[in-house]
């Protein structure tokens, strides 16, 4: 899903993660909703069919409040496009929420374009370690929908970023991230937060968070210079002997999932992420991309894996996926990221 770039130019990382990044970052996900509901395995029971209304939302910490996509699911035999699902005259609202539940800000919605909808304040940023409530209700339609992130706490890419990288040097390239911190406010305000999961909320059933989120990341990286002479031998040999791969899908590398089993902290509690060489496409210009994602967005990815093959289960006891959204379905999660910029250049020897 989510994608990871690297690019060294300076011994400081850039803080603020490219436009671009983060339009391939939010778009992998969009088209990820699209796999899942025209994909084998079914979100719902197909024999007894029900119309459910989508929402798609990703906000990012420092960027301006997100776009809100609605639509509705279409029956298994109808070819799925977000044009013909689109649903219009939606109320949508998002709120932010202080650790005690009080109400801090408003933030009204006005629809762009048939599904889309953005904010009327365009200069309102989002803020980190802060919960956000979404509602969308409809003039022509009895749904109320409800979803709740907390966005993570920013991160920060602490290291300096050698200006050049040597590719498949012996000496691991190691990024040191501080992982950011919630205030106790913050956290108690998360304690005992009920949430409603997809299919689980049509039957008024729920479940209970009552832990601190475990620091979770993707690691997008996104090549700059992407000629066919740039490519890492390994991935020229793919290249060469796959027929079905597009040159244009191997600019972003993604790592997938990394939680706290992926990677170790040191003495000063910075997190220390060893970048693999595997993760290197294109020698030459490359942006590490790393995201922080909220519980919303893991646990919907971790699902969707097995909905989509990663799993062992036979198809009747793959679960459904993870929604977090109380009267239908989709995503409403939210990233903190960080960006590191190098230039990986190959020294035969």
């Amino acid at each position: 899903m989510k994608i990871l770039q690297l690019q060294y130019e300076s011994h400081q990382p850039v803080k603020t993660m490219p436009r671009p990044s983060l339009q391939t970052f939010i778009a992998s996900l969009f088209l990820l909703l699209i796999l899942l509901f025209t994909a084998g395995c079914s979100l719902y029971p197909q024999d007894n069919y029900t119309e459910l209304v989508v929402v798609e939302s990703y906000l990012i910490t420092g960027e301006p409040l997100a776009e809100v996509r609605i639509s509705r699911t279409l029956p298994v035999f109808e070819e799925y496009s977000f044009e013909k699902a689109a649903l219009n005259d939606a109320n949508v609202v998002i709120t932010e929420i202080s650790p005690t539940g009080d109400l801090l800000q408003t933030h009204l919605y006005e629809a762009k374009e048939p599904g889309i909808y953005t904010p009327a304040d365009p200069s309102v940023r989002v803020k980190p370690s802060t919960r956000y409530n979404l509602s969308v209700t409809f003039d022509n339609r009895d749904e109320e929908i409800r979803a709740t992130t907390t966005t993570p706490a920013q991160i920060q890419i602490v290291n300096e970023i050698p200006e050049i990288i040597q590719y498949q040097s012996e000496e691991q390239f190691t990024l040191l991230v501080d992982p950011g911190s919630y205030s106790e406010d913050v956290l108690s305000g998360m304690d005992g937060q009920e949430t409603q999961h997809g299919e689980e909320a049509q039957h008024g059933q729920s479940t209970t968070t009552s832990t601190a989120p475990n620091v979770t990341f993707i690691i997008n990286t996104i090549a700059q210079d992407t000629l066919l002479e740039n490519l890492t031998p390994f991935y020229r040999n793919l290249y060469d002997e796959v027929e079905d791969i597009e040159f244009s899908e191997l600019q972003v590398n993604s790592s997938g999932l990394l939680n706290e089993a992926n990677f170790g902290r040191n003495t000063d509690g910075l997190i220390e992420l060893q970048y693999p060489w595997l993760a290197v496409v294109f020698l030459g210009q490359n942006e590490v991309v790393i995201h922080s994602v909220d519980e919303n967005t893991n646990l919907f990815l971790r699902s969707q894996s097995v909905q989509l093959g990663g799993s062992t289960l036979p198809p009747g006891e793959i679960p459904n996926i993870t929604y977090r959204v109380d009267g239908g379905i989709g995503i409403f999660g939210s990233s903190a990221t960080d960006t590191a910029r190098i230039q990986v250049q190959f020294f035969p020897g």
